[in-house]
């Protein structure tokens, strides 16, 4: 849970909807760069990196620049400055260069998952 909680969580403070969009930005950067941004070894130092809003981005990766911006408008320490899901699926959309509405009939998708890949 402490990988993806928001500062708000992390320090016991009341929280709304708003915590989804910092949940949001975690995964994100998650299936980025391959790890949590706020991980540490031990549990407490990584609470304390979350309620500190504390992380950075891997200086190797260079081409990002789109999706940085999205996660940094949704790890935003104030939940009311943070970039809302609708908001979110806009600029997903158009970093993925598409700017229509995605079908919501699960067999009409413009892709195919491998199975065989997954398990």
């Amino acid at each position: 849970m402490e990988l993806t909680c928001c500062r708000e969580v992390a320090r016991n403070d009341p929280y709304g909807m708003a915590a989804d969009n910092w949940s949001l930005g975690v995964m994100l950067y998650a299936l980025l760069f391959g790890e949590s941004p706020f991980y540490c070894a031990e549990t407490k130092d990584t609470l304390r990196r979350v309620r500190s809003c504390g992380y950075q981005f891997p200086c190797h990766e260079k081409n990002l620049g789109d999706a940085k911006d999205l996660i940094q408008s949704l790890i935003v320490e104030d939940p009311k400055a943070r970039l809302s899901l609708d908001g979110a699926l806009l600029v997903g959309r158009s970093i993925c260069g598409t700017s229509r509405k995605p079908d919501t009939d699960a067999n009409s998708l413009n892709f195919q998952v491998s199975w065989h890949i997954v398990f």
